[in-house]
């Protein structure tokens, strides 16, 4: 299982996470964006926000 991140949680990068939620080789594990609101939306996925 390879750990991953994504940057950016708008439209696009919201739709990377619910497409690899089921992944059996990659993990979303963190996420970065500069909107701070994208914070709760990332924990409630499981992983963690950096801003």
């Amino acid at each position: 299982m390879l750990n991953a991140a994504v940057i950016g949680l708008g439209w696009w990068g919201k739709t990377i996470v619910a497409t690899l939620r089921g992944s059996a080789k990659l993990r979303i594990v963190h996420a970065a964006d500069i909107d701070a609101r994208a914070g709760n939306w990332a924990r409630e996925q499981g992983g963690r926000l950096f801003g």
